[in-house]
């Protein structure tokens, strides 16, 4: 008799939590259509110069490959043990990918901006945007997503979320996810000032309490700001990064939210939100630059009725009654769209033997 066994899968890890989550929101999804057997490598570049070296090397196929892969994270590789597919997000754990499937001569899914890497060294990329060849076509191994998966809410998230919910039951709760400066959005200490002023005013007038999560980009100063500018009877509860930078609470918190508000920059956090099931509103300061291509993903979300975006010196005049009718998102069709091109990804790529023979 022949059984099915488990897809055993090197999570390769730079453990900042969005880009955990991303990887585990795909292993998910994979994991609903076949068993699975998870190791997490966890990496870190040792210096960023690296990174150029390390990169012409992998794309040119050279002999220094797993040498300087090697050195630049410290690591040694060793053989495969076994491994059918490997699994990350983030740019920093794309050249370890991309070295890894290479030499192992294994499948690999990579999420995220391939940042001058070639494509035909990954399986798959899955991405927001398209990524095109030379002349002008979409690469084949490209799966386009409106969503970046996430690992979703486990059960101690949704006991959290309810813990809080019953906490203030006469109350409304919003949630505020911070990212800061990064691809074109420049903060200043007024937009901050603005944002809390505009925070109290809520809490003043519609009775809300606020849950206040900070990342790695925020700093000290953005916090430090929120904590002496915020009225502290108005704070149900806060994550500052500055204080706990592996806590990643943002779908607990969105879960628990009647609105959650998340800073522009950030489109993981976005899409950590979305996935809760938030009703989101996304916020931007005065000064905006971003890339065109980062430009138009924040657009398809808002398009798409995801996101409502607003600056934060409008915020004071968003008040929470005229926001009864935002949407929160559809998800079915997103879920079962990426669960297809997970299912024909998997179906289609050269893998070992994955039976067991009795």
């Amino acid at each position: 008799m022949s059984t099915e066994r488990p897809l055993k899968i090197l999570l390769i890890s730079d453990s900042k939590p969005g880009h955990v989550s991303q990887s585990l929101g795909l292993i998910k999804v994979i994991e609903g259509i076949r068993p699975v057997e998870v190791t997490e490598l966890v990496v870190s570049l040792r210096l960023k110069i690296l990174r150029l070296i390390l990169r012409y090397a992998i794309n040119k196929d050279s002999r220094w490959r797993a040498f300087l892969t090697e050195k630049s994270y410290g690591f040694e590789i060793k053989e495969s043990s076994g491994f059918d597919l490997i699994v990350s997000s983030g740019g920093d754990t794309s050249f370890a990918n991309a070295a890894l499937a290479k030499g192992w001569g294994i499948p690999n899914f990579y999420l995220g901006s391939l940042r001058a890497m070639k494509p035909e060294l990954f399986s798959r990329i899955f991405t927001l945007d398209a990524i095109f060849d030379e002349r002008g076509e979409m690469e084949p191994n490209n799966v386009l997503m409106p969503l970046l998966p996430s690992k979703g809410l486990s059960d101690s998230d949704f006991q959290e979320a309810a813990r809080l919910r019953e906490s203030v039951s006469s109350n409304l709760i919003f949630t505020l996810v911070l990212g800061g400066d990064g691809v074109g959005y420049r903060y200043t200490d007024v937009d901050w000032k603005n944002l809390a002023d505009a925070m109290n005013v809520y809490s003043a007038n519609n009775s809300v309490r606020w849950l206040i999560i900070t990342s790695r980009r925020s700093g000290l100063k953005v916090e430090e700001i929120l904590k002496s500018s915020l009225q502290s009877e108005y704070i149900l509860e806060s994550t500052y990064y500055s204080d706990n930078p592996q806590s990643n609470k943002v779908a607990c918190y969105a879960k628990a939210s009647d609105l959650t508000f998340c800073s522009e920059d950030s489109m993981t956090m976005l899409n950590e939100a979305l996935l809760a099931g938030a009703r989101v509103i996304a916020i931007s300061p005065e000064r905006v630059k971003s890339p065109i291509r980062y430009e138009s993903k924040i657009h398809l979300l808002s398009q798409r009725k995801f996101i409502q975006r607003c600056s934060i010196n409008s915020l004071k005049a968003l008040q929470p009654k005229n926001l009864d009718t935002l949407a929160q998102p559809d998800l079915g069709e997103w879920n079962e769209r990426f669960s297809d091109a997970v299912q024909r990804a998997l179906t289609e790529l050269p893998f070992t033997d994955l039976t067991n023979c009795d």
